[in-house]
């Protein structure tokens, strides 16, 4: 949500923000539950917010690309946007 904000100018309805921010801060709490060493905790934390940093751009472009072209339907925005991230992943992790 805040990508979309940030990113493409998306507005949101107010309880959508509160809905948000609900759901970041049991996120949140369940993250700093205490754990043995701070390591653990630190990296559980940051792999949080870049999963949740990564996953709002990738519903703002979807949300960004439903709107240029109406007549897209969910299912073929979904197909391409995880068929390209299975072709950089796969490049990516086997570096043909």
């Amino acid at each position: 949500m805040l990508m979309g904000t940030l990113v493409y100018g998306i507005t949101y309805t107010f309880p959508e923000y509160i809905f948000h921010f609900l759901v970041f801060a049991l996120l949140k709490v369940c993250t700093c539950a205490p754990f043995k060493d701070l390591i653990t905790s630190y990296s559980t934390s940051k792999c949080s917010f870049l999963n949740l940093a990564f996953d709002g751009f990738t519903n703002a472009t979807q949300d960004s690309i439903a709107s240029r072209y109406p007549k897209t339907e969910t299912w073929d925005i979904m197909l391409e946007m995880n068929l390209w991230d299975t072709i950089y992943n796969m490049v990516y992790k086997f570096r043909f």
